[in-house]
């Protein structure tokens, strides 16, 4: 048993050399076979064919540092190739400079008129008093949409209201006729809380007051001819409208039924005038005049079409212009001072109608309303 492991023990002996010898065999082989592929690529190397056409193609050139001045006088020597070129460069140049000229005095009439109003916004106020709120009244040009009018106020009325520190509530009307609904509910809501006022007092009971429930607001703002005439007529509709009687006229949907817009301009513009006319059919005891907000009228001039392309290119370059117009009508809502609304006044803003898209109407405005309205000067 001694003799037999032995054996084994000599044998797993020589087994192992055997097994050394092979790896030690087997590396020496793989060592010589990459020597041997490594000659034979850097013989090859050696022997290769350089062209040497590719260098002289693009020759290296050494950097030189130049200066401001003498990257200045090459651009001087550039001469264009065309007429056409120095015509397109020409017009590419003055096309900038009209744009960078509007946006700079645009700034700086906007500044300007902002400084009339801004020492409002440091006086002094009361602990019971509120800020001064005016609402403003949109609606969409006929034949356009109602963003332009919101652009208008947003560029030109919105920065002398916050300059003079005056809060301000919008009043939409996205579809022709709803601005003069929203007009005329509003009316109707001021002659209710002035009757339920009287019926107060002649019972003779103490009421307190009530700052954040007023009746009249501190002005209203009217952008545009269209706002303009619907918004007296929902005057006209207010005061005319019986308080017990609901008065139905017809809404919005009634002016989608066409695709046509010309046929949807034409219904809505009977359904104003029926209903106005509808309005009017009234006891003389109903009608009645609440008190009334000054109204300050915002000239808008809205230029659609391609024959008015060359007047809107040119209004389009020169919108700094708009601050003295329209900057200068806010700046009468801000310092408050009103005048009698007359007869004449109905025409505020006649010479926008001959960009609108459709015929509107003018303003008829009953006598007894004319005598309590007042407007900014």
């Amino acid at each position: 048993m001694h003799l037999e492991s032995e054996e084994l023990e000599e044998k797993r002996v020589l087994y192992q050399q055997h097994y050394e010898e092979f790896l030690a065999n087997h590396q020496v082989q793989k060592i010589q076979l990459y020597q041997a592929n490594f000659e034979a690529q850097m013989e090859n190397y050696r022997n290769r064919v350089i062209d040497s056409s590719l260098f002289n193609a693009h020759p290296i050139q050494s950097i030189t540092y130049q200066s401001d001045d003498d990257v200045i006088a090459k651009l001087d020597q550039v001469v264009l190739e065309t007429a056409d070129d120095r015509n397109a460069l020409e017009d590419f140049l003055i096309i900038t400079g009209l744009i960078y000229r509007d946006n700079v005095l645009s700034k700086e009439r906007k500044k300007f008129v902002e400084q009339k109003v801004a020492h409002i916004a440091l006086e002094p106020m009361s602990v019971d008093e509120l800020p001064r709120k005016v609402k403003v009244y949109l609606a969409p040009p006929l034949g356009d949409g109602i963003y332009k009018t919101r652009i208008h106020f947003r560029e030109y009325v919105k920065p002398v209201l916050v300059a003079a520190a005056m809060e301000y509530e919008l009043v939409e009307g996205t579809q022709p006729g709803q601005l003069r609904s929203k007009v005329r509910d509003e009316i109707i809501e001021k002659r209710k809380a002035a009757k339920a006022s009287t019926n107060i007092e002649s019972n003779n009971t103490r009421q307190e007051p009530n700052l954040l429930n007023k009746t009249v607001g501190d002005g209203a703002i009217v952008i545009g001819r269209v706002s303009f005439v619907e918004y007296l007529q929902g005057l006209n509709e207010g005061c005319a409208s019986s308080l017990t009687e609901s008065q139905e006229i017809p809404n919005e949907k009634d002016m989608k039924t066409n695709d046509n817009n010309n046929d949807s301009m034409s219904l809505a513009e009977n359904i104003m005038s029926d209903s106005l006319r509808n309005s009017q059919v009234v006891k003389q005891d109903e009608f009645s005049v609440p008190e009334l907000e000054p109204i300050g009228y915002i000239r808008f001039y809205n230029r659609i079409g391609w024959r008015y392309l060359p007047l809107r290119m040119y209004h389009a370059l020169n919108s700094f212009l708009n601050f003295d117009t329209v900057g200068e009508d806010a700046v009468k809502v801000v310092f408050k001072n009103t005048r009698e609304f007359t007869d004449d006044d109905l025409n505020l803003g006649i010479d926008e109608k001959k960009f609108l898209k459709g015929t509107l109407e003018n303003p008829e405005l009953d006598h007894r309303i004319l005598s309590k309205l007042r407007i900014y000067i």
